[in-house]
């Protein structure tokens, strides 16, 4: 099973794909990501967590379950600036830390507040979106 489709299976009406990379996007993320995020952003430049407002019921953005191709450039950029360490920052969980796909394809969270990383919170992206 790919993951957008466990991501749609597990999220439900919770979550939005967006437009996916443009051929310019693909080629440049192409050469910085590894395949599984690609694999993703090919498909959706990211996906949005969102909910229904209980008043006016329009659908709102509260946050990103897969960051789109700038963010994650970004993000990966400061977290390397200030850790050193390796991978690919792709989401965060709401609270200002963020999950970082490691090079070895498992799932760390690197804690902004404390600045410190718990490793291997998940084998793989499938693993971390079950």
């Amino acid at each position: 099973m790919n993951i957008i489709k466990l991501i749609k299976e597990n999220n439900g009406e919770n979550c939005r794909l967006r437009s996916p990379l443009t051929k310019e996007q693909f080629e440049k993320a192409r050469k910085q990501l590894p395949g599984e995020l690609l694999e993703i952003l090919k498909v959706s430049n990211g996906i949005n967590e969102v909910i229904k407002h209980p008043v006016t019921g329009k659908t709102e953005v509260i946050g990103s379950l897969v960051y789109p191709l700038s963010e994650i450039l970004s993000q990966t950029e400061y977290y390397e600036s200030e850790t050193g360490g390796g991978g690919y920052v792709f989401a965060d969980n709401g609270a200002g830390d963020h999950y970082i796909l490691k090079p070895d394809g498992s799932i760390a969270l690197y804690e902004y507040m404390d600045m410190s990383e718990t490793p291997h919170i998940a084998d793989s992206l499938y693993d971390f979106f079950s």
